[in-house]
Formats: structure tokens, C-alpha cells, sequence
């Protein structure tokens, strides 16, 4: 651990692997903590939605737990430093506004000692209870991974009043990280050579919807099914109005790869 700074040790596991501290945002900020370079972008909705929670309610001690790691090869290849794998969008909160204001802040820190990545990933995996990483983040190419995020932040800017930051919206909303990992899903289980062909897939579909569930505009008309897929007015009405019916699918990978093959 760097004496420079300030850590007050709360908790250490018998054979110190596992500590857990108590830090302040002004220690959190320091170049000393990154997130995981395996982590997703930020969504920048959800850093905003945090940093104006904690200006509004100026909290003594930051809510939930942050953990890093302190990864053996990195460390051992000059990179000293702790990488955040959880906690990445209130530090990005407390980093872009918070912490110059409010240094003194605590902040509950466990860093876990591990190996590599594919140990730690093991860990996060295990741990983790929100939305997980991606197949696309884990193991896809690195130029389809930075693509189809690209992909999602396109329709992010384009619909914004459609995008969520809570996991699994009802329909039509979506969640972005969401979004990335059934991309991803399409794109190999459809055997895709360019994000091209995604993209003209999707808005293929896109289209079929909006087009077979019309009707719904009718206000005698409540529900409809074509396909197995059943869409009520409300969703539609909304889909309609700001122009994108992808996300009228029940299960977004499923009904996609569904409608593409029976439209072969």
C-alpha cells in the first residue's frame, strides 16, 4: 500500500489478499486509482444523475462500496496502480465536480490482490450484481468491441429520451450497456462479417415493426401480435413517437435473429 497517502485499514483477510479501507474523495481522485481497463465507457447520463445527487445532498460518507485491485502483472510491469472494477460512475461523479468541493468525503474502499485480469474477472464475475460485462467487453475483437459501442451511442444521442439507466427497461425504453451485449449477440450469432450489415439488419427491423404494428395508432386497436410478438398501444404510441420500434421486442437478440431468418 502507498504510505504517501492516507488508507485507515477497517478490515484485512487472514491471509491479505482482502483489505477494506476507509479513503477520502481527495484520495480517490489521485491518479492512484483508475477504473479497469476492461470496464465499459461511462454512460455520461448516469455520471450526471449521480454528481447532481451528491452536490444536492452534500453526504458525509459516499453511498455503497468501491473495489479495486491490486493486479500482480500490471504492477509488476510498471503500472502502479489500483483499477476500479465496481463503483467506476460514482467515481467518475465524485472526480468531475464532487471532490473539489467536498474532499474530505469518505469513501469505502475494498482492493482485492490478484494475478491478472482473468483472476480478477473470475472475482467480478462472481461478485457483481448489476448488468455484467458484455461478451462483446470480455472477449470480443477490440475494433468490433469499440464499433458496437459506437453503435449504442449513436442511438443513445439519437433517442435520448428512450434511453434508461436503470437494468432491463420496460419496452420500447433500452439500456445502453444492455444494447452493447445483445449487438454483440446478434453480430456473431448471425455470423456478421461488418457492423454494416448489423446496422442495415437493425434498421430492417426497425422498420418491419413500425410498418406491421401501425394499427396500434388506431385508438380501438389495444393490443397486437404478429409473429409471436405481442405489442400493446401504450408501447407503440411511444416507440412512435420518437421514431425507433427496435426495442418493442420482448427479448431484443431473440426476436431479432427470429424476424431476420424468417425474412430470408
Amino acid at each position: 500500500m502507498n504510505t504517501n497517502i492516507e488508507f485507515n485499514c477497517i478490515f484485512s483477510s487472514k491471509d491479505e489478499k482482502y483489505k477494506t479501507y476507509i479513503i477520502s474523495c481527495k484520495t480517490l481522485a489521485k491518479p492512484l486509482f483508475r477504473s479497469w481497463h476492461m470496464n465499459r465507457p461511462f454512460d455520461k447520463e448516469r455520471v450526471n444523475e449521480i454528481r447532481s445527487y451528491l452536490l444536492d445532498n452534500k453526504p458525509e460518507k459516499i453511498d455503497g462500496e468501491f473495489f479495486a485491485a491490486e493486479i500482480e502483472s500490471e504492477w509488476n510491469n510498471g503500472h502502479i496502480y489500483y483499477e476500479i472494477y465496481d463503483g467506476n460512475h460514482r467515481r467518475e461523479a465524485i472526480v468531475s465536480g464532487f471532490s473539489e468541493l467536498h474532499p474530505d468525503t469518505k469513501v469505502i474502499m475494498s482492493i482485492i490482490k490478484v494475478k491478472n485480469d482473468i483472476e480478477l474477472l473470475d472475482y467480478f464475475r462472481r461478485i457483481n450484481k448489476t448488468v455484467p460485462l458484455s461478451e462483446a467487453d470480455l472477449i470480443g475483437d477490440p475494433d468490433i468491441q469499440n464499433s458496437l459501442h459506437k453503435i449504442a451511442k449513436e442511438y443513445c444521442n439519437t433517442y435520448p429520451q428512450l434511453v434508461k439507466t436503470t437494468i432491463r427497461p420496460h419496452r420500447p425504453y433500452f439500456n445502453r450497456d444492455e444494447f452493447v451485449d445483445s449487438l454483440y449477440k446478434i453480430y456473431t450469432s448471425r455470423n456478421m462479417t461488418s457492423t454494416k450489415e448489423l446496422i442495415s439488419s437493425l434498421d430492417e427491423i426497425n422498420t418491419y415493426i413500425a410498418k406491421s404494428f401501425n394499427q396500434l395508432l388506431d385508438d380501438n386497436k389495444k393490443t397486437k401480435t404478429i409473429d409471436g410478438l405481442t405489442i400493446s398501444q401504450p408501447m407503440y404510441q411511444i416507440a412512435h413517437k420518437n421514431g425507433l420500434y427496435l426495442f418493442l421486442c420482448k427479448d431484443l437478440v431473440s426476436d431479432v435473429i427470429d424476424l431476420l431468418n424468417k425474412k430470408m
